[in-house]
């Protein structure tokens, strides 16, 4: 009995402790569409801890993300407030989201003798500083299998910390769609230097 309220003892200290380490970071992103969910997840990640940053990822959902038959299935922005002293390359984006993908779709997979394929991640560079391209991913949420998903990144330069926030925007519709005027609807705080 002494064991079991002792473990019981520690998950309750490591949930609060998780807990509060998420509720000192406050939101950088602002959806015009207030139905959008919102998570906010520190560094490192558990199920990416291949990427060392220090912060936070603060993301917003369209509300019917996870709805196959909706126009808003696999649709959100996130941004990583982890204090960049320059902004991250093609390259290192592109390893940095495998690593994401594959660690998010590999911790969701139920299926133990199924191998998640890897994800492949393809950006080019569009004006700006904006980078545009797709994410083949294994969908281990919903449709169990491999989907595209185009995605937009910018980053964002605080001249007050000198440092850079990217930007991710996704969506499995294609950039055309009228699902990127809502993403793009989704931006930084004005104030997000502050934070």
């Amino acid at each position: 009995m002494t064991k079991f309220l002792t473990l019981l003892l520690l998950l309750f200290t490591f949930i609060c402790t998780s807990q509060s380490k998420t509720d000192t970071y406050e939101s950088i992103l602002q959806a015009k569409d207030t139905t959008w969910l919102k998570e906010i997840i520190t560094f490192p990640i558990g199920f990416a801890p291949e990427l060392q940053y220090e912060g936070y990822e603060d993301l917003r959902f369209a509300k019917n993300w996870s709805k196959p038959e909706s126009p808003e299935f696999w649709t959100y922005t996130l941004a990583w407030n982890i204090n960049l002293k320059k902004p991250l390359s093609i390259a290192q984006l592109e390893t940095d989201l495998q690593f994401y993908y594959d660690g998010l779709m590999g911790v969701v997979n139920k299926d133990p003798d199924f191998k998640i394929p890897s994800s492949i991640i393809k950006l080019s560079s569009m004006d700006r500083g904006t980078l545009k391209g797709t994410i083949q991913v294994y969908d281990s949420f919903h449709s169990k299998k491999v989907i595209t998903l185009h995605i937009m990144i910018e980053q964002q330069y605080c001249e007050e910390k000198q440092s850079y926030t990217p930007i991710f925007r996704v969506s499995i519709k294609d950039f055309d769609a009228p699902i990127w005027q809502e993403l793009q609807s989704v931006k930084l705080r004005k104030d997000f230097c502050e934070l």
